[in-house]
């Protein structure tokens, strides 16, 4: 019991589901595989409470068609972690985004089908380390192998279209309707969603190609703390009437 309440105690940031649609105006691919959205909606990005850096991305729903490795086919996911000051405004190639100003990332981390890894900004190599991806039902859970970040400032999460062919893993968008990529007749990153407040923050970032400042971020330890003053009260009123 103890163990399962641990468990919550987690930084969580939370995002609208349903709004896997990049800034509004992107039309989605034509095949048949892509009928459905869920593989790239974001629902919610935790840092788990654990010794080491352990994160956990859940989605709308996470088929699995190709039968790939990672047991993902479709989206690319990736996760950038804001851990102290300085660190680097620019992301990883791929999704065309930016930090926000004045802000940067000190850990990213990057999982399709075949692959997963985290990128240390302060590696002077950049030097990719392999991160374990293990699929829950809609939730992946990537266990990095470091120390837990002692202050986590902030943490941004974003999706794509997977694309085998390419070294990034991000497929770009197509200026016409496409069967195997998501298309625009404006300028856009090809991001599908991410992490954002409500659907205008999103619509306005990926509009400036800008990661959103969020005000959503919750951490459950204030309600672990109650759940365990509760199951304290429990045990102490069951000792007395047994006395």
């Amino acid at each position: 019991m103890i163990a399962e309440l641990l468990a919550l105690a987690a930084l969580t940031w939370q995002d609208p589901s349903g709004d896997a649609h990049g800034a509004g105006d992107l039309v989605p691919p034509t095949a048949e595989v892509y009928s459905s959205l869920a593989p790239f909606d974001l629902v919610q990005a935790s840092v788990l409470d654990d010794a080491l850096l352990v994160v956990e991305v859940r989605l709308a729903g996470i088929p699995d068609p190709g039968g790939l490795p990672n047991g993902l086919t479709l989206p690319v996911v990736d996760v950038y972690l804001d851990t102290g000051e300085g660190g680097r405004e620019a992301l990883l190639l791929g999704s065309d985004m930016a930090m926000p100003a004045g802000r940067g990332w000190e850990l990213a981390l990057r999982v399709h089908g075949d692959d997963a890894y985290l990128v240390d900004a302060g590696d002077p190599d950049g030097r990719p380390r392999p991160v374990a991806v293990t699929r829950r039902g809609d939730a992946l859970r990537l266990e990095t192998g470091l120390a837990r970040p002692e202050e986590i400032r902030d943490l941004h999460a974003l999706t794509g279209v997977y694309d085998p062919f390419r070294s990034d893993g991000w497929r770009p968008l197509a200026a016409t309707p496409s069967p195997w990529a998501f298309s625009s007749e404006t300028p856009a990153p090809p991001v599908v969603d991410l992490l954002a407040d409500d659907d205008a923050a999103q619509r306005d970032a990926l509009r400036a190609f800008t990661l959103p400042t969020r005000t959503t971020r919750s951490g459950s330890v204030p309600w672990l703390v109650l759940m365990l003053a509760g199951l304290g009260v429990a045990i102490v009123g069951l000792s007395l009437i047994h006395i």
